[in-house]
C-alpha cells in the first residue's frame, strides 16, 4: 500500500479529481469510526514575541481551509454527541469528525473558535484549570527566557546547559521540560525550573497575557464551545501520586463546574503520550464519573472497540497539505497508520 506516501503533487491531483473524497467511503467499517482532531495553537508560528516550542498546529489560513473541508465533506459532531453515544450506546453518522483544542490559549478565542463557529462546528477545548487568566504556562515561561537570554550557558538542575545556538537552547528546553515533567514532586521541579527562568531573563514571562481567563470562557461556553477538563495544573498525571493525580482531577472538573455552570464528564490526559498513561487512571476516571478521556495516540477512534476513556486523537501539524489532511481522515490511511504503529 503506498498511496500514502505520494508526492505532494500526486495528492493535489488526487484532489481534484475526486480520488481522496472516494476515499472516505472504502474500507469504513461498523465499529463506529470517530475521528477527534486535536489542536494547540493557531497562529502564526514567526510572530514576535514568539510561539515556539512547536505547539502552532496550523496558521489561520490552514485552519480556515481545514474546517471548511470538515464542513463540506465531513459531519462534525459535538463532545454531547459523542457522550450520548457511549453511554447509549448509539452509532455516530458516518465521517463523524469532534475538534478538540488543549490548553486554552488566548487564540482560541480570537481564531480558532470564530473560524470554527463560521462553519457550524462546535469545538472542545480542554483547560488546565490552574493557568485561567494566569498569564502564561511554565512551559511558555521557560522557552521565552531561554530565547531572551544573553548568557552563553547555564547551570541547571540538570547541569550545564549551552546556550549559545539555537539549536543548543532548543535542546536545553527539551531537557528542562523534560525534568519538570518527570521531577518525583511535579510541584518542585516546575519551581526550579521557573526560578532558573528569572535568573536567565528576569521578566521574560511578563507582558501580555497569553490564557484565557473565566469571563472568556463563560462566554465561550455560551456561544457554543465546550469547556471541558485538563487537569489543574497539568502534569503528567502518571508519573505523580495515584491520589494527587485524583485531586488534580477532581479539582480541574469542580473549577469548570463552578465558574461555567456544568461540566461534562471528559478529560484529555496531559501529554496524553503512550508513556503518560498508566493502567490505574481509567479506573480512576470512571470511579470519578467521567465516561470519555482523550489521549495523544495518532489515529482514528473506534467507539465499539476502542475504550472510552482511552480514546486516540488525530494529531494536526502546520506541516501538512490540505490534501495531507484531507488524506489523513480516510480509512484507507487510518489502516495504514496502524499496520506501522
Amino acid at each position: 500500500m503506498t498511496f500514502p506516501r505520494i508526492k505532494n503533487w500526486g495528492r493535489r491531483a488526487a484532489e481534484a479529481s475526486g480520488v481522496i473524497r472516494a476515499l472516505q467511503t472504502i474500507g469504513r467499517g461498523g465499529d463506529n469510526p470517530l475521528y477527534v482532531l486535536v489542536y494547540h495553537r493557531v497562529d502564526d508560528p514567526n510572530r514576535k514575541p514568539p510561539v515556539g516550542m512547536n505547539l502552532v498546529s496550523a496558521t489561520p489560513a490552514q485552519f480556515e481551509a481545514q474546517m471548511r473541508l470538515i464542513a463540506r465533506h465531513y459531519h462534525p459532531v459535538t463532545a454531547e454527541d459523542v457522550v450520548n453515544a457511549i453511554a447509549r450506546p448509539a452509532p455516530l453518522p458516518a465521517d463523524a469528525v469532534l475538534v478538540t483544542v488543549d490548553d486554552g490559549y488566548r487564540d482560541f478565542k480570537d481564531t480558532i473558535f470564530p473560524i470554527a463557529q463560521r462553519h457550524g462546528i462546535r469545538p472542545v477545548l480542554f483547560v488546565p484549570t490552574a493557568f485561567v487568566g494566569e498569564g502564561r504556562f511554565w512551559w511558555d515561561r521557560l522557552f521565552l527566557a531561554l530565547e531572551a537570554t544573553a548568557a552563553p550557558e547555564t547551570e541547571s538542575p540538570v547541569g550545564r546547559l549551552p546556550l549559545h545556538a539555537p539549536a543548543e537552547r532548543a535542546a536545553a528546553f527539551n531537557v528542562l521540560a523534560d525534568y519538570v515533567r518527570r521531577h518525583p514532586s511535579f510541584e518542585q521541579g516546575r519551581a526550579e525550573v521557573e526560578a532558573l527562568c528569572e535568573d536567565l531573563a528576569p521578566g521574560s514571562g511578563s507582558g501580555e497575557r497569553a490564557t484565557l481567563d473565566w469571563d472568556e470562557l463563560r462566554a465561550l461556553a455560551r456561544q457554543g464551545a465546550t469547556i471541558a477538563a485538563h487537569s489543574h495544573t497539568h502534569p503528567i498525571l502518571a508519573h505523580i501520586p495515584l491520589e494527587q493525580a485524583r485531586r488534580e482531577i477532581r479539582q480541574s472538573q469542580s473549577l469548570i463546574e463552578r465558574e461555567i455552570g456544568s461540566a461534562l464528564p471528559i478529560l484529555a490526559y496531559p501529554d496524553g503520550r503512550p508513556n503518560a498513561l498508566n493502567a490505574e487512571l481509567p479506573l480512576l476516571l470512571r470511579e470519578e464519573g467521567f465516561v470519555a478521556a482523550f489521549t495523544m495516540t495518532n489515529r482514528c477512534a473506534y467507539l465499539k472497540r476502542d475504550l472510552s476513556l482511552q480514546l486516540p486523537r488525530v494529531l494536526v501539524s502546520r506541516r501538512y497539505t490540505l490534501e495531507q489532511f484531507h488524506l489523513f481522515l480516510t480509512p484507507i490511511h487510518q489502516k495504514w497508520t496502524q499496520l506501522k504503529q
